[in-house]
């Protein structure tokens, strides 16, 4: 029973270093023929002696001795002992010649990788086999462990004969005997592809919530998922798409593909991508999928068809928030179950980390737009910590306070506190801190320069997770101004209320219906009313004769719409005749331009009536004395300007003549006639010699002849005319493109007067005689004026002037 069991024959020894094991294995050399069944022998199995540390200062600890204990146990083939062995461990065995570059294989080789021994060749078959980002790595470790005589052990993708790859361990020891010729290398290989890729799986989802916490946007995310996943699947074409349910649109932040470009933003149509996103469930597409999906109307070919599509839903919190896809275009078998299930296991973490960095993204940007705002905004924004001392100071405190940020920040408030307020301002932080009061409060405060301003303060104390006050942000107004224009105001009402008082017409305001809501004193007692409460709630129109009552509410209608001048209405009061009134009404209207109600002015016009017709009578006479003295100041020019006589009196008819023509009212035609008799009046100003010159005028005689529409208007501006006459005089050489003098007006800022005039005066002038040219004659001037007309002269005013002369036939003599 002590006897130990005789070591292993051969390469044995080898064989047992290989499985890591104490077993004695014997060589295949030297293994006896198979013995009958159930025969049965007492043979020696080694087991490992405990491991003794040894003592300190003690040399090396001798090696582990095994102790060899028998056992009663059936015999067995030892051939076959090692390939039942070989077989439990679910391995490869392969016996590789390194002089001639074949491989014998056996154990599970076509369990594992699904080739027969005959068709995995030998070394060179191998390596071509090996994933090419892994090949370099296997090949240099092969030449350096036969180099120093190590144990060869290698991770590696191999590719197995139903397409793909699949994760293996290598593990092998090399028999170099030159004294024997001896160059070979014994080893296994185990299918590691599970554990393998669940590390991966591990390693990439901590990659990709580290690359959350570290990328510097959304961007540098995307590509940092990109090359995570590229660590566990092929992901040459790789691509984010976001769908915005907000505003229902696609988008493809990252995109990466060797067919297709990045699409842009886009509605969501029927492709592989929006599938995945409306049914928020992982597509495994091939060719076959993919026709049965298009047959069914599900979904249709968007961009270059691929071999393969692989897409995942990006759920967060059960909403689908996008999807992550990989397509290859030549491997149909570059995806399959294992990659679906491993790219569904990463989506979860991408989806998290994407909105989450897309939160983060979202909350610096508002806290950015917010440090804007805090800048940007005419408030003072300043934040006190709990002693009352200045945390941030904005511009705006810096305007309205004239402290900077750098010379506020750190001090107590007191310094913007005048003494006499500081009182009244601890009561509202004593309030703030507390919790029970002090959120809007007004105080006087003072600035760098020593100015007292009043400031609007409103107040929000900072909360702790824990409730406690951590301090107070506080937003500022200057309303000092506002408080002036609020005592402006007082004043302003204070005033109203005694002119109302204080004027002699009736002041009556009603709702929308016209119902009476106020009445000054004068429309109490012209009404015959005791009190004004006897007349509110009355409506107005009750007291318009019946006559033009209707007349009365069809204007206080139009008022609504435009405004409209005062209306002649006949009023009765109660035991009263009627009395004629002029009514004049403004509608009155709130902040956003709603109406709200009416007041009316109604002014006696009994006396009024008396004086105009007084005033009538007194006009007669004054217009035949005005008319007189205008026919005198004309007759004077033509005395100046003997060359011109008539000019004045023929461009008044013809001016006279368009007025009528174009419907102008007579208190109108009467002006332009007016206007047309003393038009050149300011030429009295010009030198006689510069008027009759025959030859060219210098720019400076031109300069001067251009100052008697000047002229003429500082005279006639002198006298009280009941028409605009020194405005038209002043305007009738303006030009309607703004090219004319002398204020170089243009449009609808000359007066139609000044415009008829101006036409008038050209037609007379171009169709008379002068000193330095003959007549042209009514024809050339008929064509200036068509020619130029809605570009110097006025459209309207021009084409009533040609039908004067074309269909009316007016002539000058």
């Amino acid at each position: 029973m002590d006897a130990e069991p005789p070591p292993p024959e051969n390469g044995a020894e080898d064989t047992m270093r290989l499985f890591g094991s104490t077993v004695p294995v014997p060589s295949f050399p030297s293994a006896p023929a198979e013995e009958p069944a159930g025969r049965a022998e007492t043979r020696p199995i080694a087991v490992p002696a405990p491991h003794v540390r040894p003592a300190p200062g003690a040399g090396p600890a001798p090696a582990a001795k095994a102790e060899a204990r028998y056992y009663k146990t059936p015999y067995i083939n030892e051939r076959k002992k090692f390939e039942l062995i070989i077989a439990a461990s679910g391995q490869v065995v392969y016996d590789y010649d390194l002089a001639t570059g074949d491989i014998s294989w056996s154990g599970n080789l076509q369990q594992v990788m699904g080739y027969l021994p005959e068709e995995m060749g030998g070394i060179k078959e191998w390596t071509e086999r090996i994933h090419p980002d892994d090949r370099d790595e296997a090949l240099r470790l092969l030449e350096s462990c036969e180099k120093n005589r190590e144990v060869y052990e290698v991770d590696y993708r191999f590719r197995i004969k139903t397409g793909g790859y699949r994760w293996l361990h290598g593990r092998g020891f090399f028999l170099i005997e030159d004294d024997r010729n001896l160059r070979r290398m014994i080893g296994m290989m185990q299918d590691i592809h599970e554990r393998k890729q669940g590390e991966l799986l591990q390693s990439a989802v901590y990659k990709i919530a580290q690359a959350a916490d570290t990328s510097a946007g959304l961007d540098d995310l995307f590509r940092s998922v990109h090359g995570i996943v590229g660590t566990v699947m092929p992901a040459g074409n790789f691509y984010i798409a976001l769908y915005d349910r907000a505003r229902e649109m696609l988008e493809f932040p990252y995109f990466r593909d060797e067919e297709d470009p990045p699409p842009g933003t886009l509605k969501p149509g029927k492709g592989l991508t929006e599938y995945v996103i409306r049914t928020g469930r992982p597509l495994l597409c091939d060719e076959a999928t993919d026709r049965d999906l298009r047959g069914r109307g599900e979904v249709a070919l968007v961009g270059a068809p691929s071999a393969i599509w692989l897409g995942v839903p990006l759920i967060v919190d059960g909403v689908t928030i996008g999807a992550m896809v990989v397509q290859h275009y030549s491997d149909p078998n570059a995806y399959g179950p294992a990659e679906l299930r491993m790219f569904e296991y990463v989506s979860s973490q991408v989806a998290r980390s994407i909105w989450r960095k897309g939160a983060e993204e979202a909350l610096r940007r508002n806290e950015q737009r917010l440090s804007h705002h805090i800048q940007q905004t005419p408030l003072a924004v300043i934040e006190w910590d709990r002693e009352f001392k200045v945390r941030q100071w904005n511009r705006a405190a810096e305007r309205i306070f004239g402290f900077t940020a750098a010379e506020a920040v750190g001090r107590h408030a007191s310094f913007i506190i005048p003494e006499a307020y500081r009182g009244q301002v601890d009561e509202v932080w004593r309030g703030l801190m507390d919790g029970t009061s002090g959120e809007r409060s007004t105080n006087e405060n003072v600035t760098k320069d020593g100015r007292s301003i009043a400031c609007e303060w409103y107040n929000t104390p900072l909360i702790d997770g824990e409730g406690h006050v951590t301090g107070v942000a506080s937003l500022a107004q200057d309303v000092t101004e506002r408080r002036h224009t609020e005592a402006a105001l007082r004043d302003s009402e204070e005033l109203y209320r005694r002119l109302v008082a204080a004027i002699p017409d009736m002041i009556v305001r009603t709702d929308l219906e016209g119902n009476i809501v106020f009445a000054n004193e004068v429309a109490v007692r012209r009404s015959g009313s005791a009190r004004a409460e006897d007349l509110v709630g009355r409506n107005i129109f009750s007291f318009v004769v019946a006559e033009e009552r209707e007349k009365a509410a069809a204007a206080a209608a139009r008022m609504f719409d435009k405004k409209i001048g005062p209306q002649e209405l006949g009023l009765v009061f109660p035991g009263g005749s009627p009395i004629r009134f002029e009514v004049e009404g403004s509608v009155l209207r709130g902040p956003g331009g709603e109406p709200y109600g009416v007041v009316y002015l109604c002014r006696d016009m009994t006396e009024r009536k008396l004086a105009e017709e007084s005033l009538r009578q007194g006009l007669v006479k004054l217009r035949t004395t005005l008319k007189a003295s205008i026919d005198s100041l004309s007759s004077a020019i033509e005395m100046r300007d003997p060359y011109t006589a008539g000019h004045q009196e023929r461009v008044t008819r013809l001016a006279r003549a368009i007025a009528v023509d174009m419907g102008l009212e007579e208190e109108r035609i009467e002006a332009v006639e007016i206007a047309g008799i003393v038009h050149d009046l300011g030429k009295l100003y010009v030198p006689a010699e510069i008027l009759s010159k025959p030859t060219k005028l210098t720019d400076l005689e031109y300069a001067m002849i251009k100052m008697h529409a000047q002229a003429g208007y500082t005279v006639l501006s002198k006298i009280d005319f009941p028409w605009p006459i020194a405005q038209i005089v002043h305007q009738h050489h303006e030009l309607i493109n703004g090219s004319g003098y002398p204020q170089g007006l243009a449009g609808k800022d000359i007066l139609l007067e000044a415009k008829i005039l101006c036409v008038a005066d050209v037609v007379e002038a171009m169709s008379s005689h002068r000193p330095y040219r003959p007549a042209l004659g009514i024809f050339a001037a008929l064509d200036e004026v068509s020619r130029k007309r809605g570009l110097l002269y006025d459209r309207d005013v021009v084409d009533a002037c040609l039908r004067l002369f074309h269909e009316k036939k007016f002539k000058f003599d």
